[in-house]
């Protein structure tokens, strides 16, 4: 009864809005048809609540055949499809709501956000930068574009949107997101002890993903920081990294801080685990190399060779191997 009786106010609060907004008064004959497009509106309102996506779509669709100038009704179906995880249709249904409403920064970034998920990088900057251009004021969005220039590898790009934040915000309200992409910059530009104090910052503010959490990681690595990345390491649960990659990890500390039976007692692990890091078998070849297991280390090295992303011997762990003469 309690719900039955909030549908109603729901719905009498909706036709107020539609008659003091809509530029056409709704006529007397029209409000019937109208009171029943919110019902169904309202009805899929809670329907996508309880994630009845299919039913949601039913009565979302119902409501937008008998009116169908409203963007509230075409916003909601936007979220449906959204949440059903239909990325591609809920895109257009966000460009029906911004042929109705032009103003709209929300929807904007949303669309960008969607187009990011489907690795549409350039649609997400175009989406972005509108809504950046309708909320001026608003230089988180910077920080949105510049992290889809990073997707797409233009760093010079993701660059300069931050410098744009950094002039347009004041130094002590820069936030989470401004510090982990500027992490991302640094670690690029091989500034590893930078990068590492950048994702320091970050975590003040908010939860390092797993991905920051790799990236502190191999900022520590790469800049010697070897005592930190231990401490680290142990302070991480698996929600933060699965065991394969911690153990990969560890084995790369014992490694540098020459504990070779160590470094592979957790290398070992990593494999056993099924750490998707193929530094592993670089990390293995060197070991066995320290070893004195020469045929190991050459089997190791021949494995990495194969599964690293970067066969042109440009990178610097590949250089490495060649150095060795295996």
């Amino acid at each position: 009864m309690n719900l039955l009786k909030k549908l109603s106010r729901l719905i009498t609060v909706l036709l107020l809005f539609q008659n003091c907004y809509l530029s056409k008064p709704v006529s007397v004959d029209e409000r019937p048809r109208d009171q029943s497009a919110f019902e169904a509106y309202s009805e899929a309102v809670i329907l996508n609540d309880q994630g009845q996506y299919a039913k949601a779509l039913e009565k979302i669709n119902t409501a937008i055949e008998m009116n169908n100038k409203l963007a509230i009704f075409f916003l909601l179906k936007a979220q449906i499809l959204e949440n059903d995880e239909q990325l591609p249709d809920a895109i257009n249904f966000y460009k029906q709501v911004l042929k109705i409403q032009i103003y709209n920064p929300a929807v904007h970034e949303k669309m960008g956000e969607l187009f990011a998920k489907i690795g549409q990088y350039h649609s997400a900057i175009q989406s972005v930068k509108k809504a950046f251009a309708q909320k001026p004021q608003d230089t988180r969005l910077l920080i949105s574009v510049a992290q889809y220039f990073l997707d797409l590898n233009s760093y010079d790009r993701a660059e300069n949107e931050i410098k744009t934040y950094e002039i347009q915000t004041a130094s002590n309200a820069y936030s989470g997101d401004y510090y982990a992409v500027k992490a991302k910059i640094f670690f690029h530009s091989g500034q590893y002890t930078d990068a590492a104090n950048s994702i320091m910052k970050c975590r003040l503010s908010k939860p390092l993903t797993t991905e920051l959490h790799r990236l502190y990681l191999d900022a520590l690595l790469n800049s010697e920081q070897y005592d930190t990345l231990y401490q680290h390491l142990v302070s991480l649960e698996l929600k933060d990294l699965v065991k394969g990659d911690q153990h990969f990890y560890k084995g790369a500390y014992y490694y540098h801080t020459k504990n070779y039976r160590d470094a592979l007692s957790q290398f070992d692990l990593a494999l056993e685990y099924n750490t998707k890091d193929s530094r592993v078998y670089y990390y293995l070849g060197k070991v066995h190399l320290e070893l004195g297991n020469s045929g190991k280390s050459k089997e190791m090295f021949d494995i990495f060779r194969n599964e690293t992303k970067t066969p042109e011997l440009e990178d610097v762990q590949l250089k490495d191997i060649k150095d060795t003469g295996i």
